[in-house]
């Protein structure tokens, strides 16, 4: 009975500790995050592939789908070849998420960036490469070009393959000279352009016209005009500040009212600022068309500023102005989802505000060439 009793309490003791040192175990232990896990499976996977233990790697897949993001591109990649290396793969795959740009842009900025040694600048940070990653793109381009050596692809997952093999310097650019031969992967390039347009993004173009006056404004002649247009865009509608400069002097004089005395000047420099909206009403994949609007302050400086010696003090005030309600059409070609080149056509309604002087009212007609993203 005493021993019983002697064992018993030594179980009890044993027993007692257990909890505090299990949760110091707890506390301690290191839980792996996506990057551990993408670590490891740069040399987990390598050597299963090396086994061809395809299920074996499908399993090692849903362990990174399970501590990463389910979209991250290391995982899209090693998915998708798995898919075509077992006969899985769809081009639905690639309809959603981004997931066909990642394979045209993210995948080739990768690869170039590991080809210089794995440092990069990128449009909005720096990017380093381990070596563990060097290992793992290393293992996608050989699988994929296992692929296109010794299986039997249709046209979508030769392209997919020859992208991941880095067989193609401008996938993009590659599937657009040959849409016949990847017909899918170009009517889904151009589905992603659709989609991409289609959300709200900002807007910068260069803008250069002419200015073609009409009516009591003809004594202004014809003025070329150079300026930018700053604004954003959703699918079928756009806001633009714009401004925009007109130079050359007059053919012929014009008379202004100073001090009640006329006198006849040609110096010619102004322009446009205002607010343009554009609503487009036909669309395509490259094209857009649509109708557009604006108001705005237009003007023009009688003298060279910058001259002015306070001998022309007399001529004050330096400028004419008025405001400009206009109307128009607008047309845009796209080369690609957001750079463009465009031309907008507007009817200008103005009179300027020369008291005594010439007049200068009318509806002038300005043709504007346009390009931006």
């Amino acid at each position: 009975m005493k021993t019983k009793s002697i064992c018993l309490v030594i179980f009890l003791g044993f027993y007692s500790l257990c909890p505090a040192q299990s949760i110091k175990e707890q506390m301690m232990e290191r839980q792996p995050d996506c990057r551990d896990i993408l670590i490891n499976a740069s040399t987990v996977i390598p050597k299963l592939y090396a086994e061809k233990s395809f299920d074996s790697i499908r399993v090692a897949v849903s362990v990174m789908e399970q501590f990463c993001n389910r979209q991250s591109p290391d995982i899209f990649y090693i998915k998708t070849l798995l898919d075509i290396q077992q006969s899985l793969f769809r081009v639905s795959n690639f309809s959603s998420n981004g997931r066909f740009d990642t394979l045209l842009h993210t995948y080739i900025f990768t690869l170039r960036t590991l080809k210089n040694g794995g440092y990069s600048m990128g449009r909005y940070r720096y990017y380093s490469y381990s070596p563990s990653e060097d290992n793992f793109y290393a293992l996608i381009k050989a699988w994929a070009n296992d692929l296109l050596n010794g299986q039997q692809l249709n046209s979508s997952e030769s392209f997919i393959c020859n992208v991941l093999a880095g067989n193609f310097r401008n996938p993009e650019a590659t599937l657009k000279a040959n849409k016949e031969k990847y017909p899918e992967m170009y009517a889904l390039l151009r589905k992603n352009y659709s989609h991409e347009r289609s959300q709200l993004s900002g807007v910068a173009t260069f803008v250069s016209g002419i200015w073609l006056p009409s009516g009591n404004l003809k004594i202004l002649g014809t003025h070329p005009s150079l300026g930018f247009q700053l604004g954003g865009r959703g699918k079928s509608n756009e806001l633009d500040l714009t401004m925009q400069f007109r130079f050359v002097n007059t053919p012929g004089k014009y008379y202004v009212s100073r001090n009640d005395s006329l006198y006849a000047l040609n110096h010619f420099f102004g322009g446009y600022i205002g607010l343009d909206y554009s609503h487009y009403f036909i669309h395509s994949t490259n094209f857009e068309m649509g109708v557009i609007g604006g108001v705005g302050y237009d003007g023009f400086d009688i003298i060279d500023p910058q001259k002015n010696d306070h001998s022309n003090d007399y001529l004050k005030p330096f400028s004419i102005g008025s405001l400009n309600l206009n109307a128009g059409i607008r047309v845009n070609y796209f080369f690609n989802p957001r750079f463009f080149i465009g031309i907008a056509a507007k009817y200008n309604g103005i009179d300027y505000g020369n008291k005594k002087g010439s007049s200068m009212s009318g509806h002038p007609v300005s043709i504007d060439f346009i390009i931006g993203r």
